[in-house]
């Protein structure tokens, strides 16, 4: 470990006898648990010897008092209470926060870091969120957007803005403390420090009354935005702290129910006695839903940390395909984390096998999404060239989390009555599992689905009951597709006091049978560092290996160790996990049993027939198209038929706009008998693509299909989510037969219900506009599905 300077050694000589890392005292008001002392360690590490006064956010037992405040005041420290939260945001040097400390004035000290707002480029490509016709515009909910700022007077966003306020350092000689206050501004207040805010809140709630690309998920939805950003490019947490306090002491007023977050930091496990954590608690306690971007770090470990809150939604980011984008952030592959801190030596010890805290929870489109921009002259997400108040495309976690915020508005108005944590788990129990295979740790529960939310909330079967019972269900199901089972975890926080050079130590059970280690860190440290592992005798056992980030202050590794694999064994007992290098960051290692991995889409279903439907239907007279078939342009309905397809050729044209989405087709068969579908499907489609004059100058990249497959009821509401891919194909300028592979996962289909196919075919977004077209029927009678059909058992995981 590097020498530490004389002062600041002796401050954490001081801090040592002030017995760092025990348990604080009992609340004087029950208001929040008692936590250790985690952030006075961190102040002292990143202020070191300096004798100036430093910003920081005090954590008490209870709301502050005025004879608080004099009592801080008398020892140094200048404070400005909250006025619903246990904290405070002070200024003041490191030895008045010891003292204070030391006192009992004040539980904890805590640093005011900065928080990095979750933008990033990508090659990848998305054509904006597939947001259905839901019914529902979020109407009469607040949402509340704590970022930079909000041109209010954006056309597209001008009638949400209910109130516009600005975060900002008030005028001097006040009478009492005050380092920050929560000013409104003119509702229409064009000030946004970066570009970041309007976009995000665009995402969330813009109405398209102007531009009808910029269409929110939820634009009915009534805004309040918190302007932050003093340094541009981070807020830091006493911003963030204050917007927090202001949204409890109003949100009744202005019904919000969800807020959005679209930063975040890494590097540091959870902390229950934060005051980010105390902050955000407090909001879900008061009923508001609180939605966190997930990180846009792309490697193992580097989810943001206030995304490992159980009290937020997590959201990571999908690209145009249902997949993950690479830059979205990664948690751990075997987790059983939970929301408990450190001891005094930034150690986290969990036993048990469970879903832990490190994965996002649901995925939503945040790779290259349209949104609004700023005025002119304040546009660094880059508007489109031909309007200045539409952005380019601009991507990250950022964008992905204001589409779940607009969502949980609009699930809000369907059903008012949710509380933040059901919100939470209708998220999860109706996202659709990710079409690049992406694990649980990776994109958790899937991507948001709109449609099946809103039809679960809105079905008159919902109940509090039922949504447990999905949400163990969908539990069983992740914990069954793992190939392995977590036994025991070790985590360390290696920042602050804990930074350096260290041996770390742990206790290898006689049950292990593999372990799992991971680090994550920031590269602009001296050095890299890994861990290397030896067993109970002192033998090296492996060497973490560092992992791909897209972030290039950030760095990952890790290393997977199968007992089994290694010359002569091991032994269990006390293992030591060494540090090459400055060790500062993060450190996980979990101890594992074999177990045999049981997807859902595998356990217990054997398939017994293939159904196959036939398009049939659709537009006569009229509209004739090139091949002599009738043709219907834009969107069109049809059937699935399992009685054959029809002597008349048919057309339906999807003509792709400016705002690269394509036209629909919405195919629906009869009533069918109770039946399961899963495995093997195809989709054959006979395409044929024409061009026309450009409306759009970029060269074309690509066409695709987006494919939604439900079992509807008569009233055409889901009853299950069959399938849904979205695939890249290639297609001439005459009819050419078109074959998609898919693989279903096992569902019950109830009698009486309806098989319903919509189709969404396009070009990629970037492209000119391209006139495509199918045909079914006559000639072209091949086009239809097959859907494989049988049954499977109740094994966990399996059943929906």
């Amino acid at each position: 470990m590097r020498p530490i300077a004389r002062p600041l050694l002796a401050v954490l000589m001081l801090v040592a006898a002030l017995g760092w890392g025990s348990a604080a005292a009992a609340p004087g008001n029950g208001q929040h648990p008692a936590a250790p002392r985690q952030g006075l360690p961190a102040l002292l590490a990143a202020a070191g010897e300096s004798q100036e006064p430093v910003r920081a956010i005090l954590r008490f037992q209870a709301i502050p008092t005025a004879d608080d405040v004099a009592a801080l005041s008398a020892v140094g420290v200048a404070a400005q209470p909250m006025k619903q939260l246990p904290l405070a945001i002070a200024e003041g040097t490191v030895p008045d926060y010891v003292r204070a400390v030391a006192q009992g004035l004040v539980e904890d000290v805590y640093p005011d870091r900065t928080h990095a707002l979750q933008s990033a480029d990508s090659v990848g490509a998305m054509g904006g969120f597939a947001a259905h016709d839901l019914g529902f515009t979020g109407e009469g909910i607040g949402v509340a957007v704590v970022d930079t700022g909000v041109d209010g007077a954006h056309p597209d966003l001008d009638d949400r803005v209910v109130r516009n306020v600005k975060v900002v350092s008030p005028a001097p000689a006040t009478e009492e403390p005050a380092f920050l206050v929560a000013v409104d501004a003119l509702p229409h207040d064009t000030t946004d420090s970066n570009g970041h805010g309007t976009g995000v809140a665009g995402t969330a709630v813009a109405d398209g009354s102007a531009h009808p690309e910029l269409l929110g998920v939820a634009p009915g939805a009534d805004l309040v935005s918190y302007g932050l950003g003093s340094a541009v490019v981070f807020v830091f947490s006493s911003e963030i702290i204050v917007a927090y306090d202001d949204i409890l002491a109003t949100h009744e007023q202005y019904n919000i129910r969800v807020v959005n977050n679209s930063f975040g930091r890494i590097g540091y496990g959870f902390d229950p006695g934060s005051p980010f954590t105390i902050a955000h608690r407090a909001l879900h306690d008061a009923g508001v839903a609180v939605v966190f971007a997930a990180g846009n770090f792309g490697a193992e470990m580097t989810l943001s940390t206030h995304a490992l809150s159980p009290w937020a939604i997590a959201v990571g980011a999908t690209s145009n395909l249902p997949a993950r984008a690479d830059f979205s952030s990664l948690g751990l592959p075997y987790d059983n984390s939970t929301a408990s801190g450190p001891d005094a030596d930034g150690h986290y010890h969990f036993e048990g096998d469970r879903l832990g805290l490190w994965h996002p929870d649901v995925m939503a489109p945040g790779d290259r999404v349209v949104m609004p921009s700023t005025p002119p002259g304040n546009q660094p997400l880059g508007p489109a060239p031909e309007d200045p108040l539409v952005s380019g495309r601009t991507s990250g976690t950022s964008f992905s989390a204001p589409h779940v915020t607009g969502l949980v508005a609009v699930l809000l108005e369907a059903r008012p009555e949710l509380t933040p944590e059901q919100v939470a788990q209708v998220l999860q129990v109706t996202a659709r599992p990710l079409g690049d295979g992406s694990a649980f740790w990776q994109s958790g529960y899937g991507m948001a689905d709109a449609a099946a939310a809103i039809d679960l909330v809105t079905s008159p079967t919902f109940s509090t009951t039922r949504l447990a019972q999905l949400q163990a269900r969908a539990d069983r199901r992740v914990l069954a597709a793992r190939d392995h089972r977590v036994l025991v975890s070790d985590h360390w926080d290696l920042n602050g006091a804990n930074a350096g050079e260290r041996t770390l130590t742990f206790t290898v059970d006689e049950r292990t049978e593999a372990i799992h280690a991971s680090i994550a860190y920031p590269i602009d440290i001296d050095e890299e560092w890994q861990l290397r592992l030896l067993d109970a005798d002192g033998r090296e056992v492996g060497v973490t290996q560092p992992t791909t980030s897209t972030d290039p202050f950030i760095a990952a590794a890790s290393v997977h160790i199968d007992f089994d694999e290694v010359p002569g064994g091991v032994r269990p007992g006390t293992w030591t996990a060494e540090t090459i290098g400055s060790a500062v960051g993060l450190a996980a290692i979990a101890q594992l049993q074999h177990q045999e991995p049981r997807p859902l889409e595998e356990v217990g279903f054997e398939g017994e027939e293939t159904l196959s439907f036939s398009m049939t239907g659709g537009p006569t007279g009229g509209l004739v198209s090139p091949e002599g078939c009738d043709h219907q342009a834009l969107e069109f309905d049809g059937d699935l038929s399992l009685e054959g397809p029809d002597a008349t050729c048919h057309s339906g044209g999807f003509v792709e706009d400016a705002l690269f989405l394509g036209g629909r087709a919405e195919l629906v068969s009869e009533p069918l008998p109770a039946t399961s579908f899963g495995g093997p499907a195809q989709l054959r489609l006979h395409v044929v693509d024409e061009p026309r004059p450009l409306s759009s100058p970029v060269p074309a990249l690509g066409r695709w299909l987006y494919l939604d497959l439900d079992a509807v009821d008569e009233d055409g509401r889901v009853v299950a989510a069959i399938a849904a891919e979205q695939i890249v194909f290639e297609v001439g300028p005459t009819p050419s037969l078109v074959t998609f592979d898919l693989d279903v996962m096992p569902v019950q289909v109830p009698t009486g219900s309806r098989l319903r196919a919509r189709l969404l075919l396009g070009n990629l977004p970037g492209v000119p506009a391209i006139s495509m077209r199918l045909l079914w029927g006559g000639d072209f009678s091949a086009s239809g599905l097959d859907l494989s059909t049988g049954s499977f058992g109740t094994a966990p995981g399996t059943a929906r």
